[in-house]
């Protein structure tokens, strides 16, 4: 996981393999361990740190740790790196246990966190006061009607009081109730028809100011706008729209740059060609902003995956992974590509 904490001039990183939250400054790269399991202490170790949160109003981070029966959400002190579970298996109780978390939003009107369990087929409230789990909504609450089964990520809409999840193989955008847990489905491949079908869609952003959502689809190697009131999915870009210059291989991650009316994805190539692509929103034409040729090859990525943007300082922020242990978290310059 990857978020920018503008006010501190530094990005948090979650490292799934050294079981740290990682601290980046902006201005000078340098790396600071947050929190690890020996930093500050061994209480509450990590285990696989994943989607992570920040909660400036409480100067912590929030990381949705995937362990081998040790998943839980984990509250990071941002000045000390003490870690506080929120709510694990035990914590406070065994009710409504996690399985596979995976996807972390802060509803912070109403206190709690919001995480979709992949294998649990639930999006999961998590009171930050009590870690008391609430499902939100799984295929026994309310109903089993448009139940999930594998979700992935979520983004929350709060003007219509509701969390977009994506299900990677349901292949849908569901909305859900904040209230009642009702499931709606936004869009799938018979709802409004088949026209641009899903293939395994695993990230979503919500673009308010367009009534839409935006949804990234590896298996379509694809940016594909959903509309919220008709579900409507329209590919913005792939490999045939609007051509197939600079063609998505496998993405992965996106952010909205809206003030250039762009997305940024990370493309993570099986044939080499790793990638941070500009894809415009009105015409889906694909730029490459920085790959390993793109201005030249120093510090060329290996397996970009999140990205966030620094708009201040004119670039993005990907963290790059190819699961060797040469992770990194590489600045692109936005005009240059300079990596």
């Amino acid at each position: 996981g990857l978020i920018l904490d503008s006010a501190n001039n530094r990005a948090l990183v979650t490292a799934a393999g050294l079981k740290a939250l990682v601290s980046v400054d902006l201005t000078s790269g340098a790396r600071t361990i947050v929190s690890n399991n020996s930093t500050p202490d061994v209480v509450n170790s990590f285990s696989a740190p994943r989607g992570v949160a920040i909660d400036i109003a409480n100067n912590r981070a929030l990381v949705a740790d995937d362990g081998d029966g040790t998943e839980a959400l984990i509250a990071v002190n941002l000045t000390s790196g003490s870690r506080t579970i929120i709510s694990n298996n035990s914590t406070p109780n065994a009710i409504n246990t996690f399985i596979d978390p995976y996807g972390l939003a802060l509803d912070s009107v109403n206190d709690r966190a919001l995480v979709t369990d992949f294998t649990l087929g639930a999006l999961v409230a998590v009171d930050f006061t009590s870690g008391a789990r609430t499902i939100v909504s799984n295929s026994g609450t309310p109903d089993a009607v448009n139940a999930f089964i594998n979700p992935h990520n979520t983004v929350i809409d709060r003007p219509n009081n509701r969390a977009l999840v994506i299900d990677v193989n349901l292949g849908a955008l569901v909305a859900v109730d904040l209230t009642s847990g009702v499931r709606t489905i936004v869009s799938n491949n018979s709802t409004p028809d088949a026209v641009n079908d899903f293939s395994f869609p695993i990230d979503v952003k919500l673009d308010s100011a367009n009534n839409r959502a935006l949804v990234i689809d590896n298996g379509l190697d694809a940016l594909v706008a959903v509309d919220l009131t008709s579900g409507v999915r329209s590919i913005i870009s792939n490999s045939s729209t609007p051509d197939n210059v600079n063609a998505m291989n496998y993405p992965q991650g996106v952010v909205l740059d809206s003030g250039n009316n762009r997305v940024l994805v990370t493309d993570r190539g099986d044939l080499g060609n790793n990638a941070l692509v500009a894809v415009d929103l009105t015409s889906g034409a694909r730029t490459i902003v920085s790959n390993d040729s793109t201005p030249d090859s120093v510090n060329s990525f290996r397996g970009p995956r999140g990205v966030a943007i620094d708009i201040a300082n004119n670039r993005a922020l990907v963290a790059d992974n190819n699961g060797d242990g040469t992770e990194a978290l590489i600045a692109v310059n936005l005009t240059s590509g300079s990596r």
